[in-house]
């Protein structure tokens, strides 16, 4: 995906996740704005175990980010890391 950052929301003083995708993402026209319908189309779900998203945009710069609520705990990385996931579920 890219990078994810832990983030504080001033004006409602929680923490939040700024998720940053690789620039990678968006070698084709029409890729940043298909990534922001996305993100819109996110940002109007609500479920237990979709992470809800707050906001998302584009820089000046071209820079893309999305801002959702944090979930704290470990990275996949880590959890990957500790344990050994049978490929049936891993699938």
């Amino acid at each position: 995906f890219g990078r994810v950052y832990l983030g504080y929301d001033d004006q409602l003083q929680r923490p939040v996740a700024v998720k940053v995708p690789s620039p990678r993402r968006f070698q084709e026209p029409g890729q940043v704005a298909a990534f922001l319908k996305e993100a819109r189309l996110a940002a109007g779900l609500s479920h237990p175990n979709i992470v809800a998203i707050h906001d998302f945009g584009e820089t000046e710069d071209g820079v893309v980010f999305v801002i959702a609520h944090y979930v704290e705990g470990q990275t996949l990385r880590e959890y990957l890391s500790t344990v050994e996931i049978p490929h049936e579920e891993a699938v």
